[in-house]
């Protein structure tokens, strides 16, 4: 495993030897570029890290839940549009909730509960929305003044503090695709969609087990400095 993912660094190398040790006055001979699948290699790995970084950010950093989830914008709505003596609705014929007021079908029911619920699909890996706290499923208008969703996320924080459960996968892991033993609730599913929909893990063990294998210079014990740097490749002759 060492030898091939030496590769990249063994060719930075060579490259450093033309720039620094080729004799003065002598044109170097060209360095033949590293071997496009040591290029892939370090393309699926920096993939599986990038991915494996946004795991730890997510899981640490928790998405802002939606304010018109968290102050039941579903029943303010309600309120308003009711026919109540409290609601909107009454200023008018009747209220705004039922299934065909003023001959409006579905007045501005169907038309806020569609929207509410498009809208809160963007916040389902938000704290209130892991933690159930808060109701993302509650889009029916209801004339009803009854809101804790706020209170209740604001309980959550305080209980939570940081975030626990994000592991920090080593480079064992990020080969197998074995996911760190204690992760929470994110992380576990971003490292899901990374082995199983986008196949990031699986993709870097194949382009690093088909990389070729380092090059070996034939040293000889005989050889003095230059000519070692010939058996390099580095300079094709001595001055």
């Amino acid at each position: 495993m060492l030898t091939r993912a030496g590769n990249l660094s063994l060719c930075f190398a060579f490259f450093l030897g033309c720039l620094l040790l080729a004799p003065s006055g002598a044109k170097a001979q060209p360095v033949e570029g590293c071997d496009q699948r040591v290029q892939e290699a370090q393309e699926a790995k920096s993939t599986v890290r990038t991915a494996t970084d946004v795991n730890v950010t997510e899981e640490h950093i928790e998405k802002p839940d939606s304010t018109m989830a968290t102050t039941c914008f579903n029943f303010l709505s309600g309120i308003n549009a009711s026919g109540a003596a409290s609601g909107g609705g009454g200023i008018f014929s009747g209220d705004f909730i039922s299934a065909s007021p003023s001959g409006n079908a579905g007045g501005v029911r169907a038309t806020i509960q569609d929207a509410l619920q498009t809208f809160y699909t963007a916040y389902m890996d938000a704290m209130g929305a892991d933690s159930g706290l808060v109701d993302y499923t509650q889009t029916a208008l209801s004339n009803n003044p009854a809101c804790t969703e706020t209170a209740d996320l604001w309980t959550q924080v305080k209980q939570g503090g940081v975030e626990q459960g994000v592991p920090m996968a080593t480079i064992t892991d990020l080969i197998n695709g074995t996911m760190p033993g204690g992760a929470n609730t994110d992380y576990t599913k971003n490292w899901g969609i990374e082995s199983g929909t986008d196949n990031n893990f699986s993709n870097f063990a194949t382009k690093l087990g088909a990389q070729p294998p380092a090059f070996q210079p034939a040293y000889l014990p005989t050889n003095g400095f230059c000519q070692d740097l010939i058996t390099a490749g580095v300079t094709g002759a001595c001055p």
